[in-house]
């Protein structure tokens, strides 16, 4: 996702590298130890993107800024969604406030709850912190992790001395219901994400044919109008897995707002189309879009009690969907990897793309966890 190799700043391409004496030379010659790489993240976030306790606790006690903020709304606390155990224990140690603004403005705490594994969020509740949030905040935090099955509901229902829900899922939910979907795009919440889309691609939306209601945006440029929309540098030409992030960036700040965003197509020449769609249910979109596999006998509603079955243990965000096809990514570390690559090469044949080697797919699963699962496609 962040490749920092080749970044301006030799703090940041020596912290890629891993190359300890390095960073030790640059710092004890002056080089500011809060430097900062190409997309605004600081040296420390830097360090923590890599995965390395060591460097970690170097720039931390050369004085690293536990608490920087950048410029789209990221901390050190946030850097990394499957941050270790040990990571997340040096900041809060050295005084990384759970409390401050997160991504959304939200407490980082409450982004950890919502957007993190579970072993972060246990780590912070094993260290004292609190989840001290408002009413309307917490309402939609417990329904968020509630729709996406999260291994973080429980944690969060029982820091907060609730009680869980005894709801049980059906095997498909019901199609959406073309009045409330109408009812919900007349709203003024709706509208308001719908211009604010509108203005940052520099798109004017079209009524999707297949459903009113839902607004489609067509040829969307992602890298450039995201890039300064997050006042990020322009990932190289052909980037995708740059321009890939950028999306799920926004497609997760749009998810804030209580919709659904996602990609309708492949992204070529750094362009694509987007649905916005008036629910917050991913099945509800999946239904109205009629994802299916028919070259393999899976209908829509075959598709959609699959994916409910494969969530009981692996939640996951709906990123993209076609006809024939999606794409999504996990929102916890995956569990019982092995067991899960057969079952999705079984039930999709086009993800043969590790040359018929389950266990090399699994691995993949593994490794995913903060980009997500390549398409699932179902033709």
């Amino acid at each position: 996702m962040f490749d920092s190799t080749n970044d301006p700043s030799p703090l940041i391409r020596a912290i890629a590298a891993g190359d300890q004496d390095r960073i030790i030379e640059l710092l004890d010659s002056g080089h500011p130890v809060d430097d900062l790489d190409s997309h605004g993240r600081s040296a420390l976030m830097c360090a923590i993107w890599e995965y390395n306790p060591d460097l970690v606790q170097l720039l931390i006690e050369r004085g690293a800024n536990v608490n920087y903020r950048s410029p789209y709304g990221s901390r050190p606390l946030l850097a990394h969604p499957n941050m270790p155990v040990k990571m997340t224990k040096m900041l809060l140690k050295a005084g990384a406030d759970p409390q401050a603004a997160g991504v959304t403005g939200i407490p980082v705490i409450a982004e950890i709850a919502a957007n993190s594994t579970k072993r972060v969020l246990e780590t912070c509740f094993d260290c004292g912190v609190k989840l001290e949030i408002d009413p309307d905040t917490q309402q939609k935090l417990i329904k968020k992790l509630r729709g996406e099955r999260s291994a973080n509901l429980k944690l969060v229902l029982n820091h907060l001395g609730l009680e869980e829900s005894k709801e049980t899922r059906t095997p498909a939910p019901k199609k959406p219901k073309t009045d409330q979907i109408a009812l919900t795009a007349a709203s003024p919440e709706f509208k308001l994400v719908t211009e604010k889309i509108r203005k940052i691609f520099h798109r004017k939306e079209s009524t999707w044919k297949r459903r009113a209601g839902v607004m489609r945006f067509h040829n969307v440029p992602i890298a450039e109008q995201l890039a300064t929309y997050y006042s990020e540098a322009l990932p190289l030409k052909n980037n995708f897995d740059e321009v890939d992030e950028l999306l799920r960036r926004f497609v997760r700040e749009i998810e804030q707002s209580g919709f659904l965003l996602i990609r309708n197509d492949f992204i070529a020449d750094d362009r694509c189309t987007l649905l916005l769609f008036p629910s917050s249910e991913k099945y509800d979109v999946l239904h109205m879009i009629g994802t299916n596999g028919n070259n393999y006998g899976h209908s829509t509603h075959d598709v959609i009690v699959w994916l409910q079955k494969m969530e009981q243990k692996n939640p996951f965000r709906l990123i993209a969907a076609t006809h024939d096809g999606m794409e999504g990514e996990f929102l916890n570390e995956v569990l019982g990897a092995q067991k899960l690559a057969e079952e999705m090469l079984e039930f999709c044949p086009d993800l043969q793309t590790t040359e018929n080697d389950t266990a090399a797919f699994a691995l993949e699963l593994l490794n995913e966890r903060a980009s997500g699962f390549g398409g699932i496609n179902t033709v």
